[in-house]
């Protein structure tokens, strides 16, 4: 209710959280975005995480292939979000891999595999970085800035790749529709060409892609992989920041989000 200290709103959306929409005449917004704080509505307008949670229940999907899984963070940030579906995570990193299985214990629905993801079976050398969600089979770059201060590499690990074709024949999808999230440090072309048996089932695609080159060899950047996915029939719906230089405001990394081509009237319906 309003008061002489502003005016509290209750944003009964699912009844999950509180809104402070004003407050002291706006000096309380201006402190708090000195300390590096900002307080907004919780919308798929300024909200990555419930746009995507929007575009799950728009296409229907009901099991996610989480690729480049990590310790389980994406897997999650679903669940916090209000995605109750199936959950395969995949990852390659045996010591991220051992805190993964620890944490979908404890979550029903949620299956997970060690392996990394790729065009065709075989070994190859995993590169270990400081902060591990950043580790690759390509080598990162000695780059004149300071992207992320974890991509360091550390150790390196032999690892099984396999292709997502194989892996997802080992695991029963029934007939859910599929969300693919890769965020595999630069080896997302590959793992696409390794899923095409499984492409007409996946009906949204979720990438992180390099606006720069950030790894050594082969590693399709932005515009290409764009334009692979719009080739393999889905369209772009939403971009998002990731990865920013904080002293320049520069994005280095993006998460992108595409969907099985719809027609324009089903996408506004």
């Amino acid at each position: 209710m309003p008061t002489e200290r502003g005016e509290i709103i209750m944003n009964t959306e699912k009844g999950i959280f509180m809104q402070i929409s004003w407050l002291c005449n706006g000096k309380l917004k201006q402190l708090l975005q000195r300390c590096g704080y900002i307080v907004h509505q919780y919308t798929p307008f300024n909200s990555f995480e419930l746009q995507r949670q929007r575009l799950l229940e728009f296409y229907g999907i009901g099991q996610v292939v989480d690729g480049g899984a990590n310790i389980g963070q994406y897997a999650e940030t679903l669940r916090e979000h209000g995605y109750r579906g199936s959950i395969l995570s995949i990852e390659p990193n045996p010591e991220a891999f051992r805190h993964l299985s620890a944490r979908a214990a404890k979550t029903s629905g949620w299956r997970v595999y060690q392996a990394a993801v790729g065009e065709a079976a075989g070994e190859a050398i995993l590169n270990v970085t400081a902060n591990s969600f950043s580790s690759s089979l390509l080598v990162p770059r000695v780059l004149p800035f300071n992207v992320e201060a974890g991509v360091v590499v550390v150790r390196q690990e032999s690892v099984s790749i396999e292709p997502l074709d194989q892996i997802l024949d080992r695991f029963d999808q029934g007939q859910r529709e599929i969300l693919l999230k890769l965020d595999i440090q630069g080896t997302e072309a590959a793992a696409l060409r390794g899923a095409s048996r499984w492409l007409d089932r996946i009906a949204m695609i979720e990438l992180e892609l390099s606006l720069m080159s950030l790894y050594e060899g082969e590693a399709p950047r932005f515009q290409e992989m764009i334009k692979l996915v719009a080739d393999l029939g889905f369209d772009l719906l939403a971009i998002h920041p990731n990865t920013v230089d904080p002293r320049t405001g520069v994005s280095f990394e993006v998460n992108v989000i595409a969907g099985r081509s719809r027609t324009k009237q089903e996408l506004t319906s």
